[in-house]
């Protein structure tokens, strides 16, 4: 026998309506929108959805193993707090350089090029064991005059692998390190260790000029990427009026140290434009890749060298936001719906910075929300929330804009989507 309707006269299901209102509080919000995204946003275009494996490196848990569970956190901002949603490339600087040279070439000697005085140099043997003829006062040298000074003579604050050590900063096993004499100015010396076993293993030679006003600066294009995007970063010499930069190579480095070359051209005497293709398809291959610049040239008829190294994040696009959003009803607080289509199945992730709107009619951060779930392939959703404490912690309110929205795979730990400005809320 179907359950009988219970039907309410027209007032008193206006009392229950009234009712439901009060007992479900309103952030004052009506309706979301999507921003659309700038070129400075990181998008996914297009999802994969044969992605590689998931493996685990060897002893670690089963990385398929994951929480199922929905979860969702949001914590109150100070409004006086300044935040800006809009990524910031690192742009690392660089006065130094490595040579990797043979053990015969160091006992023969090996050139080092200098532009300014009191290089610091750093013996690393490739293989990390320990040796008694890489102790600095067994180096001799050439200095950039062509005078050869004997064993120990021209070094200054010698380190020997046990010194190092005993700083318990974690050098390479085997590293001793030196400082040139600063009245032998700058230039090209030649470094030699005559004591050493000519088939002993490779030696990393580190070179840093400390007191050097030339700067390699090397940053890219954005700090995030996808696979299938091309990588774009720029370096330039800076603190060397009429420096000139000759011989480039540069190249990428993946978690699993893959090498992939990168393009190098001049756009100007001491300026680089870098691209190289990011199409890895090695399991795990999301996380920090290393991109490395190595450039030589000269200045002030000097031969300088210079390295460059930065990280930047890539990631799979395993999935991507579809655009569609709209507010969820019945949650203590402000709850927006973000439409997410998954190319493979997984645990996701999505993080923005709410902002309100203050007397004056200026936007002011409010508080942040993290939130994540399984979603099956396909056309899928995420609930971003924000509690009651969040609202009430600050006299701000609609217009609200979701600021520094980000899409991730927890699984892959990438980065999907980044957006500075994403959702208004209205």
């Amino acid at each position: 026998m179907p359950k009988p309707k219970t039907i309410f006269p027209a007032p008193a299901l206006l009392a229950l309506v009234a009712l439901a209102t009060l007992a479900a509080p309103s952030s004052g919000a009506e309706s979301a929108r999507m921003i659309s995204a700038t070129g400075d946003d990181l998008v996914v275009d297009r999802i994969e959805t044969r992605a590689a494996p998931i493996e685990a490196p060897l002893g670690a848990p089963d990385p398929t193993a994951v929480e199922r569970q929905p979860i969702a956190v949001s914590w109150p901002l100070d409004p006086n707090r300044t935040i800006d949603p809009s990524p910031r490339p690192f742009v690392a600087e660089s006065r130094s350089y490595s040579l990797r040279v043979s053990a015969d070439e160091l006992r023969r000697g090996v050139t080092v090029p200098t532009v300014g005085p009191a290089a610091v140099v750093r013996l690393v043997p490739v293989d990390g064991a320990a040796t008694e003829a890489l102790d600095p006062m067994a180096i001799t040298v050439v200095d950039p005059a062509g005078h050869e000074h004997p064993a120990g003579a021209a070094i200054r604050l010698p380190a020997a692998a046990e010194t190092l050590r005993a700083t318990g900063v974690p050098f390479a096993d085997g590293t001793s390190a030196f400082r040139l004499a600063e009245e032998l100015g700058a230039g090209a010396f030649v470094l030699r260790a005559p004591s050493l076993d000519p088939d002993a293993s490779e030696v990393l030679v580190h070179v840093f000029e400390p007191e050097s006003g030339l700067v390699l600066e090397l940053t890219t294009a954005r700090d995030a990427w996808l696979r299938g995007e091309r990588l774009r970063a720029v370096a330039e010499l800076r603190g060397g009026p009429g420096a000139e930069l000759g011989e480039l190579q540069a190249f990428v480095v993946a978690p699993s140290g893959e090498r992939t070359p990168a393009s190098v051209r001049l756009a100007g005497p001491s300026r680089i434009e870098i691209g190289a293709p990011l199409d890895s398809r090695e399991s795990m291959a999301d996380g920090f890749w290393q991109l490395v610049v190595r450039a030589q040239g000269r200045w002030n008829g000097l031969s300088l060298r210079r390295d460059g190294h930065t990280s930047f994040g890539f990631a799979v696009p395993t999935a991507r936001l579809t655009g569609q959003v709209g507010l969820v009803g019945g949650f203590d607080g402000l709850a927006v719906e973000v439409g997410v289509e998954a190319g493979v199945e997984g645990r996701y992730e999505i993080r923005g910075i709410l902002f309100g709107t203050d007397a004056a009619g200026s936007l002011r951060p409010l508080g942040t929300g993290h939130s994540a779930a399984w979603l099956a392939a396909g056309a899928g959703a995420l609930e971003l929330r924000f509690d009651r404490e969040v609202l009430e912690s600050a006299p701000l309110g609609v217009p609200f804009e979701v600021r520094d929205l980000r899409l991730m795979d927890q699984r892959r730990l990438g980065l999907l989507h980044r957006q500075a400005r994403a959702i208004r809320v209205v």
